[in-house]
């Protein structure tokens, strides 16, 4: 026989809270259900005692609930797709550079993000930032020699 899982320790804590089951009754069921459980813990259960234990309170009205995934948020991790704003505007911002290169644009993208042309927000986001500092430094060159 296995012993018990931390997991199962868990679920058997959150049920005795749940069923509102008092320090003394949810000893007395132990011994009472496991007469080899000689202190009333539950970490003395073998793992299928446990789970033995675990079923018996979602007889009783206990209810397991799934953890939930966390979300990483939607503006960070979203696909692109042709006509998404964030493509626009690194539209909008790239013809406003006057590029060295034929394919500076490309050249840039490498750079930043590794691609020549963003898959993600996130990435698109990065370009766009290095876009913004490209035509802020542009237009500051041409404030100092115009």
């Amino acid at each position: 026989m296995s012993s018990i899982v931390p997991k199962q320790i868990t679920l058997i804590k959150i049920a005795q809270k749940d069923l509102g089951l008092g320090d003394e009754k949810y000893r007395e069921l132990l011994c009472s259900r496991y007469p080899a459980c000689f202190t009333g813990s539950c970490k003395e259960l073998s793992y299928e005692e446990a789970s033995d234990l675990i079923d018996y309170f979602k007889t009783k009205g206990f209810k397991v609930k799934k953890k939930r995934a966390l979300r990483k948020p939607p503006n960070m991790t979203t696909a692109l797709f042709p006509g998404h704003p964030m493509f626009k505007k690194i539209e909008h911002l790239s013809a406003d550079i006057n590029w060295r290169y034929q394919n500076g644009f490309k050249r840039l993208a490498m750079k930043v993000i590794k691609k020549e042309r963003p898959a993600t927000t996130k990435e698109a986001a990065k370009l766009i930032e290095a876009l913004k500092g490209m035509k802020a430094s542009q237009q500051k060159r041409e404030a100092e020699s115009g």
